[in-house]
């Protein structure tokens, strides 16, 4: 499956020799939603929406404080600066323009970038803010937050920090007891599908077995799979990918390439140059290179399934992937099990016990700033079915019937208002969304601009993407890549969390820059 995602940006060296300085010049071209892509190393287009008017929103989703997401936000931004000429940076978290200059006190580039790269890792400084550090490219960071709003989200998560450990621990000793209800109240088909679903969050399973286990256990189940469109267009690419020689495509591509760049047309090479060039910055997909490369080998009488075998079943394999919307493949997944739930439940104890199972996740994810949009709007939809004593009351039910005790207790007194506190905290996350359009459109007036880069968390993303389709705006949705799993020291830099070398390290910053005036 993830085989598609690695012949995306491999290397086009012949071609880039034949790229014009008319072909990479932003100031040749007004820029449009279809013009703007991404080398695949550094990040992928999630969406684009064409509104009616001259403004154009480029929405980076934002992995706040993980290391590798800032990186490539770093390196989309000067992507963007150097092939669109965008010049305007709007970001969360601050109002009005972001001064980085104090940073550029440290009088060695080389320990600049080396301390700029520290903080990075450490959460302290954005992406942006990195490229600002160390380069000179002449664009503008704007805080577009209402300060405020700001503070007052921040402070309602604040006030429920310092009993993050106490809360997490007395949910995760209710989930814990929840769990062991699961072998008696379950039955084993409801406890197979179940290990499923938490082995392939937590990535134990490969993601093309889960997916197989869900087709034949809901052909099994009788759930015509014909109606999860993704999902079937899914299951087919697999049928094509086990065929395939994904170590051989990427070699049998550049001889193709070379081939036809002996016996094309000056005219038709120019084309597959540009095509070449377009693939490789993003602004195509792979299944549109493929075709038109497809179509130059038709054109010069090569037979790619004779002579370039795993490139051809590539190319089939690319055209059947690129129908699948990825978002509603996810959502389409969660549906099916939730089909399948549906058709093993033999009584109302399983489905209690599955209701409290995905509400306590979802109690544990808003402590830890980890919520989706669904599971918000499930939330909002649901709020009577989270009260702590409907998890008590289940257990003091279920357990004694099974002869299994446990060591939880009804909620704390202290902890009864951390989580109405966690609630307002994405309620007011959410009012923000209105003020960062603003915000940012006062700033690209300012500027005198009506192209901008907004960089937000992906929590924004949803209700970002009505404002902008209401004003009329177009935008484009960009996601960095994401290769490693590691722990984000986001909530410690919330909280205000430095270590004495960081603080050493700004009071020597700002020290320079006062000896400088």
């Amino acid at each position: 499956m993830l085989q598609v995602f690695l012949f995306h940006n491999t290397g086009f060296a012949a071609v880039d020799k034949a790229v014009s300085v008319s072909d990479t010049d932003p100031s040749t071209r007004k820029v449009t939603i279809h013009d703007i892509g991404l080398p695949k190393d550094i990040g992928s287009v999630k969406s684009r929406h064409e509104g009616g008017g001259r403004k154009l929103v480029v929405h980076i989703q934002d992995a706040h404080c993980n290391y590798e997401a800032q990186s490539n936000i770093a390196n989309i931004l000067e992507h963007f600066i150097k092939n669109y000429d965008i010049k305007f940076v709007a970001v969360e978290g601050a109002d009005g323009i972001v001064d980085t200059s104090w940073f550029k006190e440290f009088p060695d580039a080389e320990i600049r970038n080396e301390v700029a790269d520290y903080f990075m890792k450490k959460g302290e400084i954005t992406g942006a803010e990195f490229l600002s550090i160390t380069s000179d490219y002449p664009f503008a960071i704007y805080g577009a937050e209402d300060k405020k709003y700001y503070i007052e989200n921040l402070n309602t998560f604040l006030a429920s920090y310092p009993y993050k450990e106490q809360f997490n621990k007395y949910y995760k000793d209710v989930k814990t007891a929840l769990e062991k209800l699961k072998r008696f109240i379950y039955t084993k088909e409801l406890m197979v599908l179940d290990r499923k679903v938490n082995a392939h969050k937590a990535k134990e399973i490969k993601f093309a077995d889960y997916t197989s286990y869900l087709g034949s256990t809901a052909k099994s189940q009788g759930i015509d799979t014909g109606k999860y469109e993704n999902f079937k267009i899914l299951t087919e690419t697999f049928r094509y990918e086990k065929d395939i020689n994904f170590d051989s495509v990427n070699e049998e591509r550049t001889r193709l390439i070379d081939e036809l760049g002996k016996i094309l047309s000056k005219d038709d090479l120019s084309k597959l140059v540009n095509k070449s060039l377009e693939f490789k910055l993003g602004k195509i997909d792979a299944n549109k290179f493929y075709t038109d490369l497809a179509k130059f080998a038709r054109k010069s009488d090569i037979s790619l399934s004779a002579r370039y075998g795993n490139l051809s079943r590539y190319m089939i394999y690319s055209r059947i992937y690129s129908r699948i919307d990825s978002e509603k493949l996810f959502e389409e997944i969660n549906l099916l099990v939730t089909a399948l739930k549906e058709k093993m439940f033999t009584n109302d104890s399983q489905k209690k016990l599955d209701t409290l199972m995905r509400n306590i996740n979802i109690i544990i994810g808003f402590m830890n700033i980890e919520l989706t949009n669904g599971e918000y709007e499930y939330y909002l939809a649901n709020k009577n079915d989270f009260s702590p004593d409907k998890f008590h009351d289940f257990l003091n039910q279920n357990s004694p019937r099974f002869g299994l005790s446990y060591d939880v207790k009804e909620i704390p007194p202290e902890l009864v208002d951390v989580f109405p506190k966690l609630v307002d905290f994405y309620t007011i996350a959410m009012k923000r969304n209105e003020i960062l359009i603003k915000n940012m459109f006062n700033g690209m007036s300012g500027k005198k601009t009506d192209t901008a880069v907004l960089i937000t968390g992906g929590f924004h993303t949803k209700g970002i993407a009505e404002i902008l389709e209401r004003k009329n705006v177009s935008y484009i949705v960009v996601s960095p890549a994401i290769t490693k799993e590691t722990e984000s020291p986001y909530i410690s830099v919330l909280t205000g969390q430095k270590t004495p070398f960081e603080e050493l390290l700004v009071d020597t910053a700002r020290s320079a820059r006062e000896r400088s005036f």
